[in-house]
């Protein structure tokens, strides 16, 4: 069974990455249906063991541990630009 099913190491975050927290209320209210599931971004403050992260923001920090399992790496997008095709139409 090990040979096919294999699962990824968790992601370890360092102090300083930007992440989004999963929102574990959503998962059982129907009437957030489309309302988004993480919240965020937040910036690691604290590396603990086992696998926790003491996270917080622009207003202050979080007061109890997150599992790193709730937390996702958020991508800097900033630096992303389009790629416009233009078709060249032949005359």
């Amino acid at each position: 069974m090990e040979g096919r099913y294999k699962p990824k190491a968790p992601y370890k975050f360092k102090c300083g990455d930007q992440v989004w927290m999963y929102d574990k209320s959503k998962e059982s209210s129907y009437s957030g249906k489309l309302s988004p599931k993480r919240k965020g971004p937040y910036e690691i403050e604290k590396v603990l063991r086992s696998g926790t992260y003491i996270i917080g923001d622009a207003l202050g920090t979080l007061k109890t541990p997150i599992n790193g399992d709730l937390l996702e790496l958020a991508k800097n997008r900033t630096d992303w630009e389009p790629i416009v095709v233009i078709p060249v139409s032949e005359v």
